[in-house]
């Protein structure tokens, strides 16, 4: 005990030596997998003296992996020993420790991790093993153990003199734990413990459930004054075991009055209202429910509650809202209800309504969005009434006329809201935005709710819409245009209506008006009236339907109001944007109304406009300039000349241009000020999408006209952008070197290493700060995928000079090494691995197999270089001799790059040496390591992506191409897709020696295997040598003790 005690606290303790907390570690592995570790934790967790909490806890997680180990059902050979041991030594400790003062003194995690082995261990025994599993825990705890139906007489009559109450909480953290394991959907579980959790809750519902369901009023009963706590523990436990329990042992006489008693407890009415709530959602037939919530008198409850308090007011809310939708369920179900039923049903919905109504008004948003469901379902039938053409009955559209001033209502900011100040503004991405956790976000979602619940009812009731929504907004503008508003106060001066106005309620005016305006908005926008439209003015709305010339002058009439109100002049940062918006978003309304363009051009230009006083409102001009719609209008109307042609086989600058001069000129231009207004707003993530977006269309376009402008482009893009967009950025950048070989290397070779930097910086500190989430991660492997891929692209394109420029070869191990070390080795990322193998074959290709670039490296194969160089094909089959260039010969003679130059063959003895120290081992490394699945799919292409890596590397070996001048591969006809064996003189291949006497056995390989390995290497073609590698490493995996990794890719 007492080591296992000291290497709990070695593996824990940060400050441990790092070769002793890995001892440690590994010691503590080998006690949770031993056979007899587990007695040895059962020993240890109920000593007395007690042993350190981390030393108990690490011994409750051995048991639990025991009672794993003993199967689904206990019924592995020697289990039910193992079980009954640790169950009887458990239930004594808790029996006797747990009854008196220790258990308060106990740290709360072991409880409840104590509680959910117990748990383990009634799941893998009851009720075959342990039959006694709830009453035990019944007795255990003082509880007396009954038969029979619940009846007030029987339940006044239990003896609570014997109770323990520390027991009777720790049994309901087991029962607790027991319906967690089992029932619960978030947990996941295989189809074995699925059916084994069925018969588990069968024999329950026969054996133990009316046992359980009396001790709950038990407590419920005697100990909710005196041990409230222990109250509120069954009361949540009744709410989750009632949906799979017989109902009658919970809705009866006895149950429903002790929870209405409770209902008027103030430290147990919230959840006991919980519990409540739970009974009236159970699932059952639409009669069964509606015979349910007329016994309950749930209506009748409700209009007794007192919700005083935010807490218990939302929990309220909920309970009205599953009453509510349950009942409209049976309301609408013709098949499996009478119409007595139905009427009924609807009667009690209507009773329910006011309800609805006082929630949906109360001061705190999460109390009124506690019914939002209940009002979209209500809602959903009215609009189908309507599709239906059946009229809204007398009380429906009484409803629905204090519905929506309600709604309307909850649009307000509240009074006390805290505007962000400019320091605020910097907890958001950079550019003044929110972030999404805020309580302006929160807002925003709230809006949103809310608005598609007005213009329900504006589908529906629409002359009431028009009279609400109108009235209030011009009442809010008549106001303002009498008395002013202040920027200060949110609240009117005078009272809500009276004297000058907040601003609060000028802003809930602007938006009533956008709101009017966007519902009568059709795709095309609203044709206002006048003599331009003439014939024309009427529109139609989203869904089809024509918008009168009355609703389109009613907004003209609003807008008129809005400016005439003198709103503007608020300097409230909630005003100047959403007003000048609405502008643009019913710019149609200066077409008829030419008097309007002064003052709203006036108000713009002026304080509380483009010189706005607020920080946050400056930092943001993409609002009030319009500068990102500019960018992405121009990209558009690029989009919509034809793409400069690029034959594959010449330089794009060769391609034929179709294009004017003139149109060019313009076009160049425009992608100038784009670039300066990347330049100038660089910080603003709208800002560089747009600037992406209009000058990815000029390249399409201009051709390379516009490549000039890339590296301006991507220095804009790269410095603050986010790791998504870095990731956007990167597919655009393949794209380019593409489309635009050989002519963009000299940009590429620019950019190079400025995104490189970028992409690894991200990488680094990740590496150092680790991700902060899960969402941070995924978007780092999305990056790592979009990095490689990149690479990939400049290789494929025949673009690999532009590493070997002056300024890039100094790098060049830099920035492949992480690549053959990191990313190549990652197994939980096998789509990052077979990338980053397949770089470093069309690398070895380029510097170590045809450095002066006679071939394609999309195409070229290992195979077919190797037939032709063992046939000894001359050189002057190729097109040496014929003066002809090839397109990386192009590429470099474009870069001004000398090939056999000095600063080449260094970077190309530096890639060499990274090949032999690094890139090597890695394959060996990476395709044996204990979590790479060899039987994965994904895994099995990276082991395809290994085998051609080696196959190049012996390629790269021979000494015809080692030690020659390139002629042999020169011989080849691009493209080459021959796939015989290589084959060649091993005694004289490198490569081959360095496998057989030098990597091979450092690695444990005998001679004998390494020898055939390598002989495997040159014999066999591509195919054959990939099967040959994967048994390989399958053998390799299993002969080190790491497990084999073919297993557990197959289970």
């Amino acid at each position: 005990m007492e080591q296992i005690e000291e290497a709990v606290r070695c593996a824990l303790d940060p400050s441990s030596d790092r070769a002793v907390k890995a001892q440690a570690t590994q010691y503590c592995e080998s006690v949770k997998t031993s056979a007899e570790g587990w007695q040895v934790c059962l020993e240890l967790f109920t000593n007395v003296p007690e042993r350190i909490p981390e030393a108990r806890m690490f011994a409750l997680q051995v048991i639990d992996a025991m009672i794993v180990k003993a199967g689904v059902r206990g019924s592995e050979s020697g289990a039910s020993e193992r079980l009954g041991a640790a169950r009887k030594t458990l239930l004594g400790f808790v029996s006797t420790q747990y009854a008196g003062p220790k258990y308060q003194s106990e740290i709360p995690f072991l409880k409840n991790k104590l509680a959910h082995t117990i748990t383990m261990l009634a799941l893998a025994s009851y009720p075959t093993q342990w039959p006694s599993f709830v009453s035990d825990m019944i007795s255990m705890a003082g509880l007396p153990s009954v038969s029979g139906p619940l009846t007030e007489d029987s339940a006044s009559a239990v003896n609570m003199a014997a109770v323990k109450p520390s027991l009777v909480d720790f049994m309901l953290k087991v029962f607790g734990a027991l319906d967690e394991e089992m029932v619960n959907p978030t947990v996941p579980r295989g189809s074995e413990e699925l059916a084994r959790n069925t018969d588990i809750k069968d024999a329950m519902r026969v054996n133990d459930v009316n046992q359980m369901a009396y001790v709950w009023y038990a407590i419920l009963a005697h100990m909710s004054s005196s041990y409230p706590e222990l109250a509120k523990s069954t009361l949540r436990l009744i709410g989750v075991y009632v949906s799979w329990i017989d109902i009658n042992l919970i809705v009866n006489q006895p149950y429903m009055r002790i929870l209405y008693e409770l209902l008027k407890s103030p430290v147990l009415r919230t959840q006991a209202c919980h519990c409540l709530t739970q009974i009236v959602g159970k699932g059952m037939r639409p009669m069964d429910k509606l015979l349910l919530l007329q016994f309950i008198s749930v209506i009748d409850i409700l209009k007794q509650l007192d919700a005083d308090d935010v807490e218990f007011a939302e929990e309220v809310g909920k309970l009205v809202n599953v009453a509510a939708v349950e009942l409209k369920g049976i309301w609408v179900d013709k098949d499996s209800t009478t119409p007595d039923a139905r009427s009924t049903a609807y009667a009690m919905l209507e009773q329910l309504m006011p309800l609805i109504l006082s929630l949906l008004a109360h001061e705190y948003d999460e109390v009124s969005s506690s019914v939002f469901t209940a009002i979209s379902e209500i809602m959903n039938v009215f609009k189908k009434m309507h599709r239906d053409n059946v009229a809204l009955s007398e009380s429906q559209q009484d409803f629905l006329s204090r519905l929506l001033p309600t709604l309307v209502g909850k649009l307000k900011y509240s009074d006390d809201y805290n505007w962000p100040s400019t320091y605020d503004s910097k907890a958001g991405d950079g550019d003044g935005s929110l972030d999404e956790d805020d309580d302006e976000a929160m807002f925003i979602e709230l809006r949103r709710s809310l608005r598609v619940f007005i213009d329900a009812i504006g589908q529906v009731a629409p002359k009431l819409y028009d009279s609400v929504m109108l009235t209030t907004a011009q009442n809010i503008f008549k106001q303002c245009s009498q008395y002013g508003v202040s920027a200060e106060r949110a609240t009117d001066q005078g009272g809500e209506g009276q004297g000058q106005l907040g601003w609060v309620r000028a802003e809930l005016g602007i938006y009533l008006t956008q709101a009017y305006g966007e519902r009568l908005s059709s795709n095309k926008g609203l044709r206002f009236g006048g003599p331009k439209y003439a014939g024309q003015a009427n529109g139609q709305n989203s869904n089809g339907a024509p918008v009168s010339t009355a609703s389109i002058d009613s907004l003209s009439d609003l807008l008129t109001m809005m400016i005439q109100s003198g709103i503007a002049s608020c300097s409230h940062p909630a005003i100047a944007p959403m007003y000048f918006e609405n502008f643009v978003r019913f710019n149609g309304y200066f077409d008829v109304r030419r008097e309007a363009v002064t003052p709203v051009f006036t108000a713009f230009l002026g304080p509380t406009g483009i010189r706005h006083p607020n920080s946050v409102i400056l930092q943001d001009p993409r609002s009030l300039l319009q500068i990102h719609h500019y960018l992405t209008a121009i990209g558009s109307i690029v989009k919509g000349f034809p793409d400069v042609r690029v034959d594959a086989k010449v330089a794009a600058a060769s391609s034929p241009h179709q294009l004017s001069s003139s149109t060019s000129q313009v076009f160049l231009k425009a992608a100038d000020m784009c670039i300066v207004i990347l330049e100038t707003l660089q910080a603003s993530q709208l800002i560089r999408e747009a600037a992406r977006f209009t000058l990815s269309r000029m390249l399409s376009v201009l051709g390379a006209e516009a490549l000039p402008y890339m590296p301006r482009l991507i220095d804009g893009l790269v410095t603050s952008c986010a790791v998504e967009e870095l990731s956007d950025l990167l597919g655009f950048l393949g794209l380019i070197v593409f489309k635009f070989k050989p002519d963009v290397a000299p940009t590429a070779s620019k950019l190079l290493l400025p995104v490189i930097s970028k992409v690894y910086g991200f990488l680094d500190q990740v590496a150092q700060d680790g991700a902060t989430g899960t969402d941070e991660a995924v978007l780092l492997i999305e990056l790592r995928k979009a990095y490689l891929t990149w690479v990939v692209a400049i290789f494929n394109s025949d673009l690999d000079s532009i590493f070997l420029t002056p300024q890039n070869a100094p790098h060049l191990v830099t920035i492949f090494r992480p690549i053959a070390t990191q990313l190549a080795t990652d197994p939980s990322n096998p789509q990052c691995q077979r990338l980053a193998f397949n770089i470093m074959f069309k690398a070895i290709q380029a510097w170590m197999v045809d450095p002066k670039g006679w071939h394609t490296l999309a195409t070229m194969t290992p195979a077919g270089i190797a037939a032709l160089t063992s046939k000894g094909t001359p050189a002057s089959a190729s097109g040496q001799d014929s003066g002809r260039l090839f397109m990386r010969q192009i590429t470099a003679k474009r870069l001004e790059l000398d090939l056999e130059s000095a600063v080449v063959r260094e970077a190309r003895s530096q890639f060499r040496d990274l090949v032999s120290k690094s890139v090597v081992s890695t394959c060996f490394e990476a395709t044996t390591h204990p979590e790479f699945r060899i039987t994965d799919a994904q895994a099995s292409m990276v082991v395809t992506e290994v085998a051609g890596v080696l196959q190049m590397l012996l390629m790269a070996g021979m000494p015809e191409i080692a030690e020659g001048d390139g002629s042999a591969v020169a011989a080849m006809n691009a493209p080459q897709i021959l796939t015989p064996p290589i084959g060649g003189d091993l005694n004289r291949n490198q490569f081959a020696s360095y496998l057989c006497t030098g990597l091979l056995p450092s690695l444990g390989c005998p001679t004998a295997m390494a020898t055939e390995f390598v002989q495997a290497l040159a014999s066999l073609d591509q195919k054959q040598f990939k099967k040959y590698l994967a048994a390989f490493i399958s053998n390799s995996s299993s002969s080190s003790g790491g497990g084999s990794s073919g297993s557990r890719g197959s289970n």
